[in-house]
């Protein structure tokens, strides 16, 4: 089917459907189908969920996001323990990082394996997710990385090496982030030595599921630590740990050390590294390549070694391209330092610890819980999301989303969305944050829990075995999280899938048109992470971190308590804000309906 329209993908889905008729198969994964009963495993045998997977990867590559999103909807109601591995892959590669990171925590977080290498792509594009330009939008790549090794570690009871050293390499990166280079030495001291503090929690986590750092993780330590921070210390410190751990330097790891030598400016080294360098290469009959001597001539320049790069720059010449001398006098005319700025560095180097200080905090909570690394943790008393949903939803009390969730589950929907509710413009709404402390109920409150008759240990008289009514087992996933919870999470997520989707996908098309229209090539859609995820505040992973995600719940009841203190006072305040709330409820059932297509 390479290369057809998506309706014949879908005519195909629906033919194959029909060679099912006898169970019912169709009506199963259709998006408005009921479940028997929402507690317990789906128990018909031979629905053909690899049609429904195919489906599902037709409309993602073909561009119908938001049935895509039904139909995983669909799989996750029948089975909600279970996303294939290619699924995944599929929604990570088409769709934007803030929507795959939703679909990947859901994932894990009930308690499905993948193996290391989709992890390790996952962590991959989320340490690309960061332009490296804004501050803020680093520390929360970095926060949300953490967040997802904790989802993995806490189902699989592992982390790959490859994987460590990923989120080793993010957090590195903190030693290029703007403004760094303009900071005074102190400042750099207290940032630098804290994100070694938080390395070292990092790996103390990794060994206890027999990770170790890779050569790569140190070449970014002596690179974007050890440099930016001036330090030599540093530098041979994790030299020395390579060596104890039986790793052999590499080419880049004597890049990484000529890095040093030019930001301490000393010739010695300098030198003694350049040295290293040709002898590494002439062991493999080679000569030192572009990138080395870019990187030598440009720390000699920083220790003023100008006949020694004109020397360098004389020798490579001889055997370099044209197009590679072009590059090498780039780098030995030089380029003007960075003047410092102290009033930027002082803003800057606040802003980054306080990065660095939530960071810490995260990776705290992320050693105290693995202390004991042999079971699965639970997950049940943790709410269901590790970021923001749209407030349109979030600011719904869980009562009222449950009760909308047994409408849209249950039965059909009665009452349609009204066209002043489908024509409300949201933008009032998208500024709020899913609330991690909203935890969800760990049973379905629409079905009553049958309790069992305890006896009196104050009686002498025994309870009748015949009158005692055993305690229900509950169905749970992996991670402890009751069956109908896991679905009321996934529908509740499905929802802020859709709603996002659609906007970014009307974005897109609307940077498209504009492009066409100025006679330009279209514009790639936008699949990172960027400052508007913080500034809109409604979306992603600003703000949520392990720090928030695993709280109780008490900033949330200290803040609903300060809104009633400083609300309007009596009879008619409480009437006003009643009906306010049952607006917002409508509202959010009318929205929900409407990306459901069940207006």
């Amino acid at each position: 089917m390479a290369g057809r329209p998506l309706q014949d993908c879908e005519k195909l889905y629906d033919e194959a459907l029909a060679r099912f008729p006898g169970s019912f198969f169709a009506y199963h994964l259709s998006p408005n189908a009921i479940l028997p009963d929402r507690e317990k495993p789906m128990e018909l045998k031979g629905i053909p969920m690899h049609l429904q997977k195919a489906i599902i990867r037709a409309r993602l590559l073909l561009g119908d996001t938001r049935n895509a999103y039904l139909a995983l909807d669909t799989a996750l109601r029948l089975y909600p323990t279970n996303i294939s591995h290619r699924l995944l892959k599929n929604f990570l590669i088409e769709r934007p990082i803030t929507e795959a990171y939703t679909i990947y925590a859901m994932a894990y977080r009930a308690g499905m394996n993948t193996s290391g290498q989709v992890f390790k792509t996952l962590m991959s594009s989320l340490r690309l997710a960061s332009n490296m330009t804004s501050i803020p939008v680093h520390f929360q790549v970095l926060r949300a990385m953490v967040s997802m090794m904790y989802v993995f570690v806490g189902n699989s009871k592992k982390i790959p090496s490859n994987t460590l050293a990923e989120l080793t390499i993010a957090i590195t990166h903190i030693g290029l982030l703007p403004g760094v280079a303009a900071m005074t030495q102190s400042q750099r001291d207290e940032i630098f030595q804290l994100v070694l503090d938080i390395i070292k929690t990092l790996w103390d986590v990794g060994a206890r599921f027999q990770a170790t750092p890779t050569a790569s993780a140190f070449v970014n330590i002596i690179k974007n630590i050890a440099a930016p921070a001036q330090s030599r210390s540093i530098a041979e410190n994790a030299m020395a740990d390579m060596t104890a751990l039986g790793l052999e330097p590499t080419e880049a790891t004597r890049r990484a050390m000529m890095n040093v030598a030019g930001a301490i400016a000393d010739e010695e080294m300098v030198h003694k590294t350049w040295d290293d360098i040709v002898a590494s290469r002439s062991a493999k009959g080679k000569r030192p390549d572009l990138i080395d001597l870019n990187v030598t001539i440009k720390a000699a320049r920083q220790v003023g070694m100008k006949a020694f790069i004109q020397q360098q720059a004389d020798v490579a010449k001889q055997y370099l391209s044209s197009k590679e001398q072009s590059s090498i006098d780039y780098y030995t005319m030089g380029r003007d330092e960075v003047v410092p700025n102290p009033e930027l560095a002082r803003s800057t180097a606040e802003e980054i610890l306080e990065g660095v200080k939530r960071l810490r905090a995260d990776l705290a909570i992320f050693d105290e819980k693995t202390k004991d690394p042999s079971g699965a943790m639970d997950f049940s008393k943790r709410p269901g999301m590790l970021l923001r949903e749209p407030s349109i939803f979030a600011d719904i009390p869980e009562a009222e989303m449950r009760k909308i969730y047994d409408e849209f589950t249950t039965e059909q929907v009665r009452k349609s969305a009204s066209s002043d509710d489908r024509d409300a413009t949201f933008a009032e709404h998208e500024t709020s944050q899913f609330s991690p402390d909203d935890t969800v109920p760990d049973t379905d409150p629409t079905v009553p829990k049958t309790d069992p008759i305890v006896p009196d240990p104050a009686s002498t008289t025994q309870p009748d075995p015949s009158t005692v009514t055993p305690a229900r087992s509950m169905p749970l996933s992996p991670t402890g999280i009751p069956l109908s919870t896991l679905r009321y999470e996934s529908w509740r997520a499905i929802n802020a899938l859709l709603y996002h989707s659609a906007r970014n996908d009307r974005a897109h098309a609307a940077a498209v048109d504009v492009a066409i229209w100025e006679g330009r090539s279209p514009p790639k859609r936008e699949m990172g992470f960027t400052g508007e995820n913080l500034e809109v505040g409604e979306w992603g992973f600003g703000g949520v971190g392990l720090g928030e995600w695993l709280g109780e719940g008490q900033e949330r009841e200290e803040d609903v308590g300060a809104r009633g203190e400083e609300g309007e006072e009596g009879e008619e305040g409480r009437k006003r804000d009643g009906e306010e709330s049952k607006g917002d409820v409508e509202l959010a059932r009318g929205e929900i309906g409407r990306l459901r297509g069940r207006e």
